[in-house]
């Protein structure tokens, strides 16, 4: 039976069209693997000749940091700036008599 790891669980996940978003949301402390992903992520593995118990999701590490297979995802947050606030990349609005 193989050791699971975040980096398997993870990059097959992202195989089956998890966003990076959802991914990492399961790492956080107090969280997991929804059951249905579990399922879906042990058929694969299954599949591969790797099976694996259900209880092996519950022994992986909460928080371990960013995973290498995280490396070219682009947060969909960190793109969109926030309304009312002001990035280093906009406009500073020129100054006339009547706007002060």
């Amino acid at each position: 039976m193989s050791r699971l790891t975040w980096e398997i669980v993870d990059t097959i996940a992202a195989d089956l069209g998890a966003s990076p978003q959802t991914r990492r949301k399961w790492r956080q402390t107090n969280r997991q693997v929804p059951t249905s992903w579990r399922i879906r992520i042990a058929e694969v593995l299954k599949g591969r000749g790797e099976p694996i118990d259900f209880s092996a999701f519950d022994d992986l590490p909460p928080r371990p940091g960013k995973l290498s297979v995280h490396s070219g995802d682009i947060c969909a947050a960190a793109a969109v700036p926030t309304p009312g606030k002001r990035n280093a990349n906009s406009r500073t609005l020129e100054r006339n008599e009547n706007n002060v």
